[in-house]
């Protein structure tokens, strides 16, 4: 799927997951960069993968969403955003410990 809107209701609802309470509650964050992702995945923990519309990320995630380029600056907190994302779920140890 290919998501072109900023006022698309799947990216609002990305968006959120910047603020704390948010995270706290639904248990789920954004990691940034390739090397994040791939940990991500190693640890099996990815909900959904965020590529840029041409991107190309070997992986056998079953929720891919591609985005553009102003998406991907939109749900970044870095200057540069990175080309690949993750929605990604807390670990339960991590949870309880806030």
């Amino acid at each position: 799927m290919l998501i072109t809107s900023l006022k698309n209701e799947h990216i609002k609802d990305l968006v959120k997951l910047k603020d704390k309470k948010t995270r706290d509650e639904l248990g789920l964050f954004l990691v940034e960069t390739k090397h994040l992702v791939i940990e991500a995945y190693r640890a099996g923990l990815i909900e959904e993968l965020i590529l840029e519309q041409n991107e190309i990320f070997p992986n056998d995630c079953k929720k891919i969403t591609y985005v553009t380029k102003d998406i991907l600056k939109k749900l970044s907190s870095m200057e540069s955003p990175s080309n690949v994302m993750a929605v990604v779920r807390k670990r339960k140890e991590a949870a309880e410990y806030g």
